[in-house]
């Protein structure tokens, strides 16, 4: 993870290697592959999936991150998701699109530099919150998600299903390693247990079960976050058995993020500042 949240600087081809790497029979191969796997996705169900769903945001993104693509060189789930990359940018009419890696070997860099003028970057992230950039993630860790949304808090991220990539965690161990990611699964969970108007949470007449483990109550405490709502987008069409792809795009999903208004940050901090002072000036019995 170090590469990713330092600035680690990749090793990058020399202008006598990209020479080289110009007339490279392996280069020539990878991208007429590439050119094949963005008109295999092009004509998919599972782009025109994923067309519907950016249509939204079309509008209010200006730029692509790309994070944790692997080696497209080397890896041919990377090249598919590089294909998918190019897509993507086609199709929002981007240009500016950047991508890191510490995978990267001098041959993808030339791919991603020279072959589809992307600029591949070092690693580190921002400390401004960045409203135009739509977040590309294949299959990133969740170490990597849990850095990017406290350091560059994005409003727009492709990547792996925030619930079926944290549901092997108990709610509470999931809050205590990744507090963030924590906050975003509960916004994206159904209505609150029902509870009777005595404020008891209706218990079932079934027979208790021994040894049945009850999920210790939780603070979800949204004041520092910028979190507000979450709308996510499944595609059904991103994992068929038959297709050429694989796994390359299996729990991808759209993740839009409405964030909190400054208002609402303004009342939370008020309301525990208020909190505090009731505390201070009742006498303690």
């Amino acid at each position: 993870m170090s590469e990713y949240v330092e600035n680690y600087e990749l090793e990058r081809p020399s202008a006598a290697e990209i020479e080289t790497l110009a007339c490279d029979e392996n280069v020539i191969k990878t991208i007429t592959k590439l050119q094949a796997f963005q008109s295999q996705l092009h004509a998919s169900k599972f782009i025109t999936e994923c067309h519907q769903s950016l249509h939204p945001i079309k509008p209010k993104v200006s730029r692509i991150r790309c994070l944790a693509l692997g080696s497209p060189v080397g890896s041919k789930n990377a090249l598919y998701q590089l294909a998918f990359l190019a897509e993507l940018a086609s199709f929002l009419g981007i240009n500016e699109v950047s991508v890191y890696d510490p995978v990267f070997t001098k041959t993808d860099i030339y791919l991603l530099e020279n072959h589809l003028k992307y600029s591949v970057t070092k690693g580190g992230f921002g400390k401004v919150q960045d409203l135009e950039t739509l977040y590309f993630m294949p299959h990133a860790p969740l170490e990597l998600t849990q850095v990017l949304l406290d350091s560059e808090k994005p409003l727009y991220f492709l990547g792996n299903d925030i619930l079926a990539h944290t549901d092997r965690y108990t709610k509470a161990k999931l809050h205590d390693k990744y507090e963030t990611i924590s906050l975003l699964v509960h916004l994206s969970e159904d209505k609150p247990k029902e509870k009777s108007a005595d404020d008891f949470t209706p218990v079932s007449r079934r027979k208790k079960k021994k040894n049945v483990f009850v999920e210790p109550e939780i603070n979800y405490d949204y004041t520092n976050s910028y979190l507000g709502k979450l709308q996510m987008t499944r595609y059904k069409e991103s994992f068929k058995k038959d297709s050429d792809w694989g796994n390359s795009f299996s729990d991808l999903a759209l993740h839009v993020i409405e964030p909190r208004l400054e208002s609402n940050r303004k009342d939370d901090v008020d309301a525990d500042k208020k909190d505090e002072e009731t505390k201070k000036s009742t006498p303690e019995l």
